[in-house]
């Protein structure tokens, strides 16, 4: 092994000249450092072997601290909608909604205005009461950015009264795909699909308006 290292040292000296070593916009290592490694095998990597430039076609890559934060920033979002989805869809605990969104929280639904904080409780308040037995399961959920995506399953009873529709006693399977925007540890925006169609006929309620 110490051989090869030497040998592939040699033909990017051949290459490149006495002072840095360069491979296809990579900066590798000064020459010194470069006889170190060879001779020592570099076990712990001290040496940096892998520094990458952005110039000469080279690509640059994050350093580790920032990869480890961005990680840790989305699984801290995945974990705030995780939190919304056990305590208030599912427990329906309206108070936590409070905590988890920002003040100025927007909320949009498909063919239908964009609203505020207190009218999406107040939406999501009659649906707790019609549907008091509802679970909701997270199929999925992505994280890239400040975005989070749920693919999620809701199943239910109607129980009670929903808009237009009393209650009916009959089972309910409903999917829907949520985006949300954290900004600040809060849910600032959210952009919500899911199957109204499939829903109201499960319910048996008329499709005409």
């Amino acid at each position: 092994m110490k051989y090869y290292r030497l040998t592939l040292l040699i033909c990017l000296l051949l290459c490149t000249g006495p002072q840095t070593v360069q491979a296809g916009g990579v900066f590798l290592a000064p020459l010194d450092t470069l006889k170190k490694a060879a001779g020592e095998g570099d076990p712990a990597g001290q040496y940096n072997l892998g520094t990458e430039s952005s110039s000469n076609g080279g690509i640059r890559r994050p350093p580790q601290e920032t990869m480890k934060g961005v990680a840790m920033s989305t699984e801290t979002n995945k974990t705030i909608i995780r939190r919304l989805y056990d305590e208030f869809f599912n427990k329906g605990d309206l108070s936590i909604a409070d905590e988890l969104h920002a003040a100025d929280f927007v909320y949009h639904e498909f063919g239908a205005p964009a609203v505020g904080l207190e009218e999406y409780k107040k939406r999501n308040s009659v649906f707790f009461h019609a549907l008091p037995d509802r679970k909701v399961l997270i199929e999925d959920l992505l994280a890239e950015g400040d975005k989070v995506v749920a693919r999620a399953t809701m199943r239910a009873t109607q129980t009670g009264d929903l808009p237009n529709i009393p209650a009916t006693g009959r089972p309910v399977t409903v999917t829907s795909i949520i985006i949300y925007r954290i900004s600040q540890g809060k849910i600032a925006e959210e952009w919500e699909s899911y199957d109204q169609l499939g829903m109201l006929k499960q319910l048996g309620a008329s499709l005409l308006p």
